[in-house]
């Protein structure tokens, strides 16, 4: 253990000195300032203790209330519900002298059951009948509380309704309570109405505070519901909000010197209020301080541990990387300088030969972006990782997500032969015609993967129209066309179709190539190649085609399985945004969304589904043959309908699906591998998916393919057989599922290195 030199360590200039000092200083003020927040804390717990005690009980005051209201309002509810009610909301105008009478009657024992009622009302909106508890009828119009009812009805209460519900409201009105039910089947069909005795409810649900002091209630319009006690009468002024105590008040502003009342909003916006006793909220200081005193010594004490730690962490490393890297450190401190000025010395040679890296790789990125470009091109496997972190490295020159389209150009010599050198100036000369025509948005990137051959990779921002991506192809075929006249060669160009992923260029490539060789066919032949405007349109139509839509489908489907709902909205807006602005009218545009509403059925028609689900499916056909009266924006609005339907399904059949499909799949394999006839089909068949979504699901969870997993499966079973059985090699192969010799030998080969006689002579010489 090295030896500590405290009077290196403690000179003046050491970062060990002044980190120590810091670290003190900051230790003893933190210990302070939490002392000051502490007893602040403290004194403030104590009041909103005391304050919280006072507002339960205005809670437990407005919940007596509550629960007497709610009581009511269901048996109210149960009442509205009796056929006869019922029976004469629906027909009001029918004249049933016994019904009128049960009705009334009904009325009359509600009221003379509860010592809170004393009044109740019954009548329908579309008949001025209003029932009462009495044996009498009265008549809207004429009746002595017909403004308590237009009232009433003139109020706009903010909770709606919807079909078969039923809601309650309590309606204060001239020093009297009452409780209003209304019936809304589709609409208001009846209203029940009962008055409430004030003074039971104030005797038995409201109890009185400290001293005699009563808990005062007010409506939402300030009016007392109840008629305060003697001496309780002072006005409360609702303007001044800051002379009323909440809950919400007590974690956001100090209670202990406010004069007014606790107020708690209770049902209805009624305000329970409780007058406050300023002087109970109060907390000695003494008393904080000789309980916490000791304490805080001891944090003292724990800062300055805790900072002679820090210090020595902090400049250990420091002083070490110092003397590694600077050996002459001594000759520094003693001329004045400190460890910092060794590190600033480091900091800045690490930034020299930073910045040279730099220039290394930014000389040889696009030497990587051409190689892993052609890698592209000519179909090497590339993972989306791989290609981002290759894109980061390089600074990024164009995204993974885009409008992709390569461009094909062949050069055919004419006539004479063409050596090597001039072969490389005209390609040169060619791949600065497309330099001068890449621009920052658009950059067009030439690799060549022939002698003769070029693939010019055009990069377009996902916003480009259809009509944009066709004019500026055109240019750009045009100009090298006419290039390309003045050389001793012929040059045939076409293009490929767009691909939204930088992964799928090599599509384009192989269709430009093919387009390449047609029209080398023709020349060779003597026709007329296509038009140059007509190849340049061809295929503008699939830039929006059925692979992409699979695409675009797939994703959202993904991210709906995943629980992002969100996301995946987000998705499908940005994709219908597309479709909108590539569709040249409104049946190309039903076509693009009917194309997408197929491909999101499929992601969720193979899940085991229930009746309910599979009677939703069944409803989110978008345009079909029955429906062409569909507008673009009734289309557009459906399947937004539709695919929130198909979100929810998605994702309630969750991740744990694929993985029993393809363990049901395995069990039936495992079982039926002797089927020659056994097949990718004929497994999604059993296990009720359809072929595609089972390969796709079994590459995914299983990261093999079926026929790699089938195909070894059988050749262990060969193995065995051929290790414990004399039966014939042909035999053998039927029985593992096999439909031909050569093809059971063929594949044994292949997964073992050896023909199947040969792997029997091995295990006998091994027995033997």
């Amino acid at each position: 253990m090295k030896k500590l030199n405290l009077r290196r360590h403690f000179s003046w200039d050491s970062v060990f000195t002044k980190t120590f000092y810091g670290m003190l200083g900051l230790s003893v003020s933190v210990v302070l300032i939490f002392y000051l927040v502490l007893n602040s804390t403290l004194a403030q717990h104590q009041r909103e203790q005391i304050a919280a005690t006072n507002l339960n009980s205005l809670r437990l005051a407005a919940s007596s209330v509550e629960l007497t209201v709610d009581a009511l309002s269901q048996g109210m509810t149960q009442i509205m519900w009796n056929s006869d009610f019922v029976g004469y909301m629906v027909v009001p105008t029918q004249q049933k002298q016994e019904l009128h009478y049960r009705i009334c009657q009904q009325l009359k024992n509600v009221v003379s059951s509860s010592r809170l009622l004393s009044r109740a009302y019954f009548y329908s909106p579309f008949n001025d009948l209003v029932f009462q508890n009495s044996d009498a009828l009265l008549d809207r119009k004429t009746m002595a509380d017909r403004e308590l009812l237009q009232a009433f009805e003139s109020m706009e209460w903010e909770d709606g309704f919807s079909s078969a519900k039923t809601r309650t409201h309590l309606f204060h009105y001239s020093g009297r309570l009452f409780l209003f039910q209304e019936l809304n089947i589709a609409t208001h069909i009846g209203t029940l109405a009962y008055e409430l005795d004030i003074e039971e409810i104030q005797a038995g649900l409201l109890p009185s505070g400290e001293n005699g002091s009563a808990v005062l209630v007010f409506d939402r319009e300030g009016f007392p519901i109840f008629p305060p006690a003697e001496g309780e009468g002072k006005a409360v002024d609702w303007a001044d909000m800051g002379s009323l105590i909440t809950y919400q008040d007590l974690g956001t502003r100090d209670v202990w010197n406010v004069e007014g009342y606790y107020c708690y909003e209770g049902l209805a916006g009624w305000r329970f209020l409780m007058p406050l006793n300023a002087g109970t909220l109060t907390y000695p200081l003494s008393q904080l301080l000789l309980t916490y005193l000791p304490m805080f010594l001891l944090l003292i004490l724990v800062g300055l541990v805790f900072a002679l730690y820090i210090s020595q962490v902090i400049y250990r490393p420091i002083d070490h990387l110092m003397r590694v890297v600077a050996p002459s450190a001594a000759v520094h401190q003693g001329a004045g300088g400190n460890e910092v000025d060794i590190l600033e010395m480091i900091y800045s040679s690490a930034q020299k030969e930073y910045a040279q890296l730099q220039g290394i790789i930014s000389g040889i990125a696009p030497e990587i972006l051409e190689s892993m470009l052609k890698n592209l091109l000519v179909g090497k496997h590339l993972t989306r990782e791989r290609v981002e972190d290759i894109l980061h490295g390089v600074g990024d020159p164009i995204s993974a997500r885009g409008r992709f389209c390569v461009l094909a150009c062949q050069m055919v010599p004419q006539g004479r032969r063409i050596e090597d050198a001039e072969v490389n100036l005209y390609l040169l000369a060619i791949r600065k015609l497309v330099q001068r025509l890449s621009t920052p948005e658009c950059p067009i990137y030439d690799v060549r993967t022939d002698v003769l051959t070029l693939g010019l990779i055009c990069c377009f921002p996902e916003d480009r129209t259809l009509t944009q991506l066709s004019q500026e192809l055109r240019q750009i075929q045009q100009s090298l066309r006419l290039h390309a006249e003045a050389m001793p060669f012929r040059l045939f160009c076409a293009r490929g179709k767009f691909y939204p992923d930088l992964l799928d260029v090599r599509y384009s490539y192989h269709e430009a190539m093919e387009r390449v060789q047609y029209q080398r066919y023709l020349h060779s032949t003597g026709e007329n190649a296509p038009a140059p405007q007509d190849e340049s349109l061809e295929g503008g139509g699939l830039v929006i085609d059925q692979a992409l839509i699979q695409s675009r489908a797939k994703d959202i489907m993904e991210q709906a399985a995943d629980n992002a709902a969100a996301q995946a909205e987000s998705l499908m807006e940005r994709v219908l945004e597309e479709f909108q602005r590539q569709a040249r009218d409104e049946q190309e545009l039903k076509r693009y969304l009917q194309m997408l509403q197929d491909q999101l059925t499929e992601r969720v028609i193979t899940y085991p589904l229930s009746q309910e689900d599979q009677r939703i499916l069944s409803e989110c056909s978008l345009i079909s043959a029955g429906s062409r009266t569909f507008s673009a924006q009734e289309a557009l609005e459906a399947i937004r309908q539709s695919a929130k339907a198909l979100f929810r399904i998605s994702a309630s059949y969750s991740q744990k699906n694929r993985y029993k499909y393809v363990e049901q799949a395995k069990q039936y394999v495992d079982e039926n591998y002797m089927d020659s006839n056994l097949s990718l089909n004929s497994v999604g068949d059993f296990v009720g998916i359809s072929a595609s979504y089972l390969s796709e699901i079994w590459s995914e969870t299983s990261h093999e393919k079926f026929s790699v997993y089938l195909a070894t499966l059988r050749v262990e079973k060969a193995q065995q057989l051929l290790t414990t059985t004399k039966l014939a090699i042909k035999e053998i192969g039927f029985r593992c599922g096999f439909n031909s010799v050569q093809n059971f030998i063929r594949v044994f080969k292949k997964y073992t290195g050896v023909p199947p006689g040969q792997f029997r002579e091995n295990q006998r010489g091994q027995m033997g």
